[in-house]
């Protein structure tokens, strides 16, 4: 991308230079501006190389240089300066995060409006960041955008994604009492979701799961109370999301609710392990969301002889004796309505997609068919090779 931004650029000032010297001048040659340089930025942010943040700032400046030298047409604009936010987040260097914050200092002083995308690029920065402190660093920007909102600035209020970040920072982090700071963001989230109207910051269901996240890796604490107010936190936010008018439980938040169970009740408790997880499994299964992430789970709460017979108990017995033991109960071996609405909307997505395409070839698909036909008629006899085909897939139930 850089490589062609140069040669433009080159080949532009050779066209300005012939002009200046009387020659012709093609009306037609591209000249760089900002919305190439742009895309060159933004190609960086996509690239996720460690170094993509610095080569994007380096080319934001040479943008402010060219604009300070009478060049309005490569001004940076906000596009710009969250693109090299982006690149920085995507970039995995250590002080990434800091960076990605000084560039959106310095878009403030060069009077380029700050609204909530930049914002929560920022945040996003910080969440990716590894750095002690990072997840309370992200909640103080949080904080600042509420400020900000409360004073009339309507351009940087919070939106589900900006709560969901931090949250998700202070699950990922280590930071004492993660559950009950990813608990009280979400009771502020639906607070001011409340008083402000706005239905971009409406709780969603993974506003919950992350908190039932933040609950299940309190696990690593080595204070038994943390843990202790940790299960609590997850069976209080759990209960609510099942409650709740703004969000529905997914396949993640049983399959989170289970890994809580399994991580913050001792295998000791099995009585106890053994009876919350059946229970949360059973009112799973009865709403059609049992995926492999939650069988996973449920594997790690229950014992052997308990699995088999919860399973047995809600498919018969004569179901039952198909299975060998816990090896052989796999998702496919479970009845089908156990898990028929598992990312429904996903899929039916995806078949859109995939009918759509099929529907409207591109025009390099039906290159290669009609070049594919022609060889077969100039070539009829000719023998098949042996091809094998690898198909790889999706890995459902992952973590949060």
């Amino acid at each position: 991308g850089e490589a062609i931004l140069e040669t433009l650029i080159k080949v532009s000032s050779q066209a300005e230079t012939t002009q200046d010297n009387g020659g012709r001048f093609e009306q037609d040659i591209v000249r760089p501006n900002t919305v190439v340089w742009n895309s060159v930025i933004d190609g960086y942010a996509n690239s996720r190389h460690p170094t993509a943040g610095t080569r994007a700032l380096g080319l934001l400046k040479r943008m402010q240089q060219l604009s300070n030298d009478g060049n309005a047409e490569v001004a940076p604009d906000a596009v710009t300066y969250r693109s090299v936010i982006n690149a920085f987040a995507n970039s995995g260097h250590i002080n990434a995060a800091k960076s990605a914050e000084r560039v959106m200092d310095m878009a403030a002083t060069e009077g380029i409006t700050i609204d909530t995308r930049t914002y929560n690029t920022v945040l996003k920065a910080w969440s990716c960041c590894s750095l002690p402190g990072s997840a309370s660093r992200a909640n103080e920007i949080l904080k600042s955008m509420i400020d900000a909102h409360n004073a009339g600035n309507e351009d940087v209020g919070p939106d589900v994604y900006s709560w969901s970040t931090v949250a998700s920072s202070f699950a990922k982090s280590s930071e004492p009492g993660k559950a009950q700071k990813a608990r009280d963001l979400l009771n502020d989230q639906i607070e001011f979701w409340k008083s402000s109207h706005d239905d971009k910051s409406m709780p969603n269901s993974q506003s919950y799961n992350t908190v039932l996240n933040a609950a299940a890796f309190s696990a690593m604490a080595t204070d038994s109370e943390e843990r202790k107010r940790a299960l609590q936190i997850a069976v209080q936010t759990f209960n609510d999301l099942l409650n709740a008018d703004c969000a529905e439980a997914d396949e993640v938040s049983y399959g989170s609710m289970l890994k809580c169970v399994a991580n913050l009740i001792p295998a000791a408790s099995s009585k106890t392990r053994n009876q919350m997880a059946s229970k949360i499994f059973i009112k799973c299964a009865g709403i059609g969301l049992v995926s492999d992430f939650v069988l996973k789970e449920l594997k790690r709460c229950l014992t052997a002889d308990c699995l088999l017979d919860l399973i047995r108990n809600e498919i018969g017995v004569g179901n039952i004796r198909k299975l060998a033991g816990v090896g052989s109960v796999t998702l496919s071996s479970l009845p089908k309505e156990w898990r028929s609405n598992v990312s429904r909307a996903k899929n039916k997505s995806r078949r859109a997609a995939s009918s759509s395409s099929k529907r409207k070839p591109t025009q390099r698909r039906k290159k290669k068919e009609l070049k594919k036909q022609a060889e077969k008629e100039e070539t009829p006899n000719r023998t098949n090779r042996n091809v094998i085909l690898t198909e790889t897939s999706w890995q459902s139930g992952r973590d949060v």
